[in-house]
């Protein structure tokens, strides 16, 4: 077994730890922080510098002795243990706190999803955005048990009947959107596979449910006289400063934010003025150059991302935007069961920071860029991907066809 940083680049990063069995490796967060200064790779263990460094190595070794034991009793009875068994024991191991073998019949749906939550946020592998919307799903589920189920949460009462009907209560009872509703339940079955692979809840529970159509969400992308109009906008604050540059250093790396987060001035080669680096999704290796617009900025911060916290970063976003005049009225669509509702709403409350990816992707397209190419910046891996991003107008996509053809034969 080998522990590591599964991000040795950055300020602070979890320690996970490789497990090898008969040709088969397992991964698991420890869960515990670091400074990735205080690690030494060699030993892997905390140096000194670290504080708590002691207890946390005591930890570490505990869990190293308890699976080089319990891997050297299997060898010594030579039994066959399923691997679904395994992983469950691994598990409990490196963390007993969620005790993944607690007997079924004394746990409910709630306390297993509880501690299921747990677990993900524990690895690391899953969003702040994503940890909370498995926290709204289980708040969901638990006033949907009290309603219909007078509390009683016994694993054996999930079907697809119960999921149709908690579904149904989303919709009619709590009058969530039809978007909203199903990804919480989404969020829910994840859950319930993984608890199905555990053997706590039947493989024969299918998710073949009726669900209400959803609407196409209406991104916002800003128009060229609004990316000049962004551009030339004098802040009030250093913060708005601060949220308009990494905006435009987002667009022009065409990056979702946690991709963009993890560059550092490490992967920016001022010889070229382009950025080298691994996409955090889908692992692909983007190498992408930088305008003169944007090597103006990263000078201003010494070629260092500038960082603001994701929720934060939105929110500061909307207040930059209102602050340029983005208050222009747009349309939405909201639908809640099958009844479609249209609204008007102010062009900045709209705004996000996935907004910057769409935005460098399509202004890309305005250029004349082939879609390709833009693919290999971006990181999609089909083109249907990337055309949910594009949204050129009529008058744009008349332009770009005209100057396609512009001077093409001409001498």
């Amino acid at each position: 077994m080998r522990y590591y940083l599964i991000h040795p680049k950055e300020q602070s990063s979890l320690i996970f730890v490789d497990i090898r069995f008969k040709n088969k490796k397992f991964r698991y967060s420890t869960g515990i922080l670091v400074k990735t200064i205080s690690w030494d790779n060699a030993k892997q263990r905390l140096k000194r510098n670290q504080e708590n460094f002691f207890q946390i190595n005591q930890r570490l070794s505990k869990i190293q002795g308890d699976i080089s034991s319990y891997l050297a009793d299997i060898k010594l009875t030579q039994i066959t243990i399923d691997m679904e068994l395994l992983k469950i024991n691994f598990k409990n191991i490196i963390h007993p706190e969620l005790n993944h073998t607690t007997k079924v019949e004394k746990e409910g749906i709630l306390s297993l999803y509880d501690n299921w939550i747990a677990a993900q946020e524990i690895s690391g592998c899953k969003s702040i955005s994503r940890i909370k919307r498995y926290r709204v799903t289980k708040n969901h589920l638990h006033n949907f048990i009290q309603s219909r189920y007078n509390g009683k949460d016994k694993l054996d009462t999930i079907s697809e009947k119960y999921l149709q009907e908690f579904y149904n209560y989303l919709i009619t009872e709590k009058e969530l959107q039809n978007n909203t509703a199903n990804s919480l339940l989404i969020a829910l079955r994840m859950f319930i596979k993984d608890m199905q692979k555990d053997k706590l809840i039947s493989s024969e529970i299918s998710f073949e449910l009726k669900l209400q159509k959803e609407i196409v969400k209406q991104h916002v992308v800003l128009t060229q006289d609004e990316l000049k109009r962004l551009f030339n906008h004098k802040c009030s604050t250093e913060i708005l400063e601060k949220a308009k540059d990494m905006f435009l250093l987002q667009m022009y790396t065409l990056q979702r934010i946690s991709d963009f987060k993890t560059i550092n001035s490490e992967s920016y080669n001022q010889k070229d003025k382009t950025f080298k680096f691994y996409q955090q999704k889908t692992g692909k290796y983007i190498h992408i150059n930088m305008p003169d617009e944007a090597v103006e900025i990263l000078e201003k911060y010494m070629f260092k991302i500038p960082q603001l916290a994701d929720q934060y970063y939105n929110r500061v976003l909307k207040k930059l935007f209102q602050e340029a005049g983005f208050d222009d009225k747009i349309q939405v669509i909201t639908a809640i069961g099958a009844k479609k509702t249209k609204i008007f709403v102010p062009k900045y409350t709209k705004i996000s920071s996935h907004t910057a990816r769409r935005t460098g992707i399509t202004e890309l397209i305005r250029l004349g860029i082939p879609p390709k190419v833009i693919m290999q910046l971006s990181g999609h891996l089909n083109m249907n991907s990337l055309e949910r991003y594009i949204k050129l107008n009529d008058s744009e996509s008349l332009k770009l066809i005209k100057n396609s053809w512009k001077g093409r034969y001409n001498d």
